[in-house]
């Protein structure tokens, strides 16, 4: 017969020595782990360890520290979710511990308002970036409505004479022309003052008289002559050529333009008026 005292023992010592295994026992490595990844923001993978351990041990704290560890890691909807599953599925805790439970969640809500508003307000420029100092302003761009390829070609393009140049070129050429003119007018006058010397000195000779004077004259006419019609040429092709090249460059400028050429001819002179439009 078994004394009443041993079965009494045995029945207060064998729970207490299931206890102590149980607490002896290490801790899942999973838990472990998935406090880790919580920690450094690796919450996916933490929260999928605790789903599984949960899953295995029915253990609600597992669940408890879902909603912590997306609430650790500003995933405000995902830990309320969590923290309502916790309390649904321990519905008697102890009221000091459901109020705990509750601020998480109103930390929860006003994180994730705090989010939304962030998602609703306009991005302001950054000033730091976009401020430009003034010494480095050197020149104005081109304006964007005017096209690069038309830009360079005006930059490689030669300047097209001034038509004020060409205006100039044709007064300066009429200029020469003019005094082409009066120079051959000149060599008419001196040519004939000649021809009126010489026929007097000729006279004077049949009559056995010989003025020196006179005939100094009439040398020095026939040198003046030859003198008037050098100057005169020369004037008058320094005129045309210059008017020409002043006509040209107004019909180049696009302009209408009128040429006064200089015409000489045996017994006369005159010019000639050309003109375009």
């Amino acid at each position: 017969m078994v004394n009443r005292s041993c079965v009494a023992w045995l029945a207060f010592v064998l729970p207490l020595l299931w206890l102590s295994t149980t607490h002896g026992q290490a801790q899942d490595p999973r838990e472990v782990q998935a406090r880790k990844d919580c920690l450094i923001g690796k919450y996916e993978g933490g929260a999928a360890l605790l789903a599984e351990l949960y899953a295995e041990t029915t253990n609600p704290n597992f669940i408890y520290n879902q909603a912590r560890c997306y609430e650790q890691n500003a995933r405000p909807v995902e830990a309320v979710n969590r923290f309502r599953e916790y309390l649904r599925i321990v519905p008697d805790i102890s009221g000091e511990e459901k109020a705990e439970v509750e601020r998480h969640i109103a930390e929860c809500r006003s994180m994730q308002a705090e989010q939304e508003e962030k998602k609703t307000m306009p991005e302001l420029p950054n000033t730091k970036e976009a401020a430009v100092p003034a010494a480095t302003i050197v020149a104005s761009p081109i304006p964007s409505s005017v096209p690069a390829a038309v830009v360079a070609a005006d930059a490689t393009k030669p300047a097209e004479p001034s038509p004020r140049k060409g205006a100039f070129l044709r007064k300066t050429g009429i200029v020469l022309g003019a005094v082409g003119v009066a120079g051959i007018a000149s060599g008419v006058v001196f040519s004939v003052l000649t021809s009126s010397t010489k026929s007097q000195v000729e006279s004077d000779g049949r009559n056995g008289v010989f003025d020196p004077d006179k005939d100094a004259r009439g040398h020095t006419y026939a040198a003046l002559q030859w003198v008037g019609y050098g100057v005169g040429a020369a004037g008058i092709a320094a005129g045309a050529i210059t008017y020409y090249y002043g006509y040209k460059t107004g019909r180049q400028d696009g302009g209408q333009a009128v040429a006064l050429f200089p015409v000489v001819a045996p017994g006369h002179t005159g010019v000639a008026l050309q003109g375009s439009f």
